[in-house]
């Protein structure tokens, strides 16, 4: 049988009080018994500094005491404030919001971050006095009887009460964006004031509420600062796919098929992200509209990445089929820059073959033998050695042929020295020296430069 705990809050306030006034005379004590010995006789300097040392000692214990006696007549203070009010809105015959209050405090969150606003038909925190003082009354009350309906669900999904009342507003708002409930994203600080709250970091807040690998929202950050973004772009689309309930794959159109390693999964993740990130520099939109516009795919009509089943791969890295189809055997075990560049060169191969879906003409590959073939100073990459162990030239790439980080290829195929080009476009890295780019370089770095642009819009519009 439950028992049922009666709480007398006039009670509450009187024990508090003679807590104080306890805490005071001990104090006061302390105080006392310090001036009674600060001029203890003393025999042969022996007596008086050990007699004051034992009324510093008693002194220093009596503080810490009377500091926790304050302490414990303020827990008692707030929780009579907690139950007066839980009564008073009992007597405005508020029952559901008195009975979601004593909830709160039964599970030991601070009454003072309750709603009181929304109870008395006032402006919410986040909400501009311009914007309260031009709505209608009926608009006001209907908005509030919605916000009214939220609050409970909302302070049962989690523990906000880390900071300030401000940042359980934000948290408020927040979780109103996401599920649905307001039209318009909040702004960066409103998601950083929110994860305070929470008591967390951004990046583990936005995390939590996408249900989105804390790798993968690093790597959402790092592709928006690489590419001009401002980090609020990150955040609003972050929350605008939790809003949608999808996964990063949903979200950007892509889908992973086999036995993926978990590792390999957030490779593939940071790769596609940077690619449409670069993209959308172009496009002007978000970065998962412009992968979808220009490789053509959706949730429905997916980008597959497959591991394993894959003929072409020859046991070793990954086959690009067309535009929405890349399998994989392996990806490089020497670094994660390594695996990422893996994926980022199979979607330049998808990139030529979203142009040739468009039929956008001349393709890549064409353009790039073109321009080698009646430019004798551009940059065109040769057999490699036949040593084992010997490396090629750079060709204008940021690393030497035979390294595979930024010439993923080793061969002088039109095709993978488009790819490769592909690599190096996205993440603007080509060969260099203490100058800057060297001449191959920046050939290679202004054509990609010059076409890209082009390619892009050409595609997407289709």
């Amino acid at each position: 049988m439950s028992r049922q705990i009666r709480v007398d809050p006039p009670k509450l306030g009187f024990f508090a009080k003679d807590l104080r006034r306890i805490a005071l005379e001990c104090r006061t004590g302390g105080d006392h018994l310090l001036a009674q010995t600060s001029g203890a006789l003393s025999y042969d300097g022996q007596y008086a500094p050990w007699i004051q040392a034992i009324a510093g000692e008693a002194d220093h214990r009596l503080r810490l005491f009377g500091d926790k006696l304050d302490s414990l007549a303020d827990l008692l203070d707030r929780i009579a404030w907690a139950f007066e009010n839980a009564d008073s809105l009992d007597e405005r015959e508020m029952h559901f919001w008195a009975g979601e209050y004593r909830a709160l405090i039964d599970a030991g969150f601070d009454g003072s971050t309750f709603p009181w606003w929304l109870i008395r038909g006032q402006k919410p925190p986040w909400m501009s006095d311009s914007v309260w003082k031009h709505m209608l009354p009926e608009d006001r009350d209907a908005y509030l009887a919605s916000l009214g309906g939220s609050w409970p669900e909302f302070a049962s999904s989690g523990d906000y009460s880390h900071a300030t009342d401000d940042d359980t507003w934000s948290a408020f708002l927040a979780w109103l964006y996401v599920q649905g409930q307001i039209a318009s994203p909040p702004d960066e600080g409103v998601w950083r004031s929110a994860a305070r709250a929470a008591g967390k970091t951004l990046e583990e807040y936005l995390s939590e509420i996408s249900n989105t690998p804390q790798a993968q929202v690093d790597a959402w950050f790092r592709a928006a600062e690489a590419h001009g973004f401002h980090q609020e772009s990150a955040i609003h689309e972050i929350a605008a796919m939790a809003r949608a309930g999808e996964t990063v794959e949903e979200y950007f159109g892509f889908s992973m098929e086999g036995d993926w390693q978990e590792e390999d999964k957030n490779t593939v993740v940071e790769s596609v992200l940077q690619v449409s990130h670069a993209m959308a520099e172009i496009t002007g939109g978000s970065a998962h509209e412009a992968l979808g516009l220009v490789y053509d795919v959706s949730a429905d009509d997916p980008l597959v990445f497959g591991w394993e089943n894959c003929p072409e791969c020859n046991g070793l890295g990954g086959y690009t089929y067309g535009r929405n189809l890349i399998r994989f055997e392996s990806l490089s075990p020497i670094s994660e820059l390594r695996r990422t560049n893996n994926v980022v060169h199979e979607l330049g191969h998808a990139f030529h073959w979203a142009m040739v879906h468009a039929g956008v003409e001349p393709d890549p590959y064409s353009m790039l033998e073109i321009t080698q073939n009646s430019d004798p100073s551009f940059p065109n990459r040769l057999a490699p050695p036949s040593d084992r162990w010997a490396r090629g030239p750079n060709y204008g790439f940021a690393s030497p042929q035979k390294v595979y980080t930024w010439q993923q290829s080793a061969l002088e195929i039109v095709r993978e020295e488009f790819a490769d080009q592909f690599l190096g476009w996205t993440f603007d890295e080509w060969e260099s020296d203490e100058f800057g780019l060297t001449e191959k370089g920046q050939l290679r770095s202004d054509w990609m430069d010059q076409n890209m642009p082009i390619w892009v819009k050409a595609v997407a519009s289709h």
